[in-house]
Parts: C-alpha cells; structure tokens; sequence
C-alpha cells in the first residue's frame, strides 16, 4: 500500500523524496517541483502561503529544509472532486 508521502511524489511527478538535497535554495527547489519557478517560491513566501524556509540574516539568503517542503506537500494535499455529475471518478 503506497504511503501519503508516496502519493504525494507520484501526484508530483517525481520518483521519491530521496534525492531531494536536506538544504535547498529557492532554485534548487524549483529543479525540484515540476511547474513551480523561483519567483513562485518569492511570491509564496510574500503571500505567506509557501514551504516554510528559513533566511539567512547576513546573505539574506533564503533556504528551505527538506523536511519542511515534505510536511508542506503533505498538508497540502486534497482529497479528489466530484465531477460534473456530482459523482466522484
């Protein structure tokens, strides 16, 4: 039976988490997320709807952890809609 993480990395489109780097930056993570560029990540983070990350006060450079995107995508997930007909596919 496929685990909710599993899923969510399926619905994604990529294999597994495993090759995800534990410290991304934004461009890393985007490499990481089909269809999600850098400057969705900034706007994420203005509208406070994003991964959480972390910045760095001297670079101010921001960072995410692995962990956070994961626990992100999972809270993230919907259960599927009906369609048109109000049945359920």
């Amino acid at each position: 039976m496929p685990t909710p993480l599993s899923t969510v990395a399926v619905a994604l489109g990529v294999d597994d988490f495993a090759s995800m780097p534990p410290i991304m930056t934004p461009e890393m993570l985007s490499d990481q997320l089909p269809d999600v560029e850098p400057r969705t990540l900034q706007d994420w983070r203005y509208r406070k709807i994003g991964p959480t990350y972390t910045r760095d006060e001297q670079t101010r450079r921001v960072y995410y952890l692995k962990s956070d995107v994961i626990a992100w995508l999972t809270k993230s997930r919907r259960p599927h809609s009906t369609n048109f007909e109000g049945n359920t596919p």
